[in-house]
C-alpha cells in the first residue's frame, strides 16, 4: 500500500512537501467520545528529517497525546 493510501485510511495527513518545498508535517484529528473531530495536533519539519519509520513513531506519539487531551478534558 503507498504511503498516501496508508494515511487517509488511518485518518490522519501527510504532507511530504506538496505545500512547502522541503517542508514535511504529520498531523492527527483529536476526535471527540461521541466520534467527532475538533482540532487536531501536527508536527513540522525539513523534510530530510521524516523517515517512514520517523512518520510511524510520531503518528503514535501525536494518537497518543490526542487521547489523552480527550481523556483529561472529557470531549
Amino acid at each position: 500500500m503507498d504511503i498516501g493510501a496508508r494515511v487517509e485510511r488511518l485518518d490522519q495527513r501527510l504532507d511530504l512537501g506538496d505545500v512547502g518545498k522541503g517542508v514535511t508535517s504529520v498531523s492527527v484529528a483529536i476526535v471527540s467520545s461521541t466520534g467527532v473531530p475538533f482540532a487536531s495536533l501536527s508536527v513540522v519539519g525539513e523534510s530530510e528529517s521524516f523517515t517512514p519509520l520517523r512518520i510511524d513513531k510520531l503518528v503514535a506519539l501525536l494518537r497518543k497525546t490526542s487521547q489523552l487531551i480527550v481523556d483529561q478534558h472529557g470531549q
